[in-house]
């Protein structure tokens, strides 16, 4: 069961969520709708991009509003600052599982703390960001990257 596919287990929530909270571009007007918004920027980078962009800030700031734990955040944080994902997206792979719980806990923290909704967003989680480690553009980095 994923998300990717459709069959996330909060899928319709996810859903429903994400067409009255997240905004076609920028953040969200809501906090729920930035938490949104940022796990599916991780998710999305993942299955799209390898995680190859920097996605340190989404994964910052649901650390920083407690919407994921120190574990959680442990496994997909070193792949948020470049470093390419290479598996195959096998759902017992530890990335792959941690960011379908990723979602889960998200959606989660949403419905157990329905006053996210009605509370006003006043961040981008791109004000999280940090530098990128690995860029691919670099020449120099990728001879000793590999």
């Amino acid at each position: 069961m994923s998300y990717w596919d459709k069959k996330g287990e909060h899928q319709a929530y996810y859903e429903k969520a994400w067409k009255e909270f997240v905004p076609p571009t920028g953040p969200s007007h809501c906090v729920a709708g930035e938490m949104l918004r940022a796990s599916s920027k991780l998710y999305y980078d993942l299955y799209n991009n390898g995680m190859g962009n920097n996605t340190s800030g989404p994964i910052n700031f649901l650390i920083s509003h407690k919407v994921i734990d120190k574990e959680l955040y442990d496994i997909i944080y070193p792949w948020t600052r470049g470093k390419v994902y290479g598996g195959s997206y096998n759902e017992n792979e530890i990335l792959i599982f941690a960011m379908e719980r990723m979602v889960n806990c998200t959606l989660e923290h949403i419905i157990n703390n329905q006053h996210l909704i009605e509370q006003k967003n006043t961040e981008d989680m791109f004000d999280y960001q940090e530098s990128m480690i690995y860029d691919e553009d670099d020449e120099e980095d990728d001879e000793y990257y590999y």
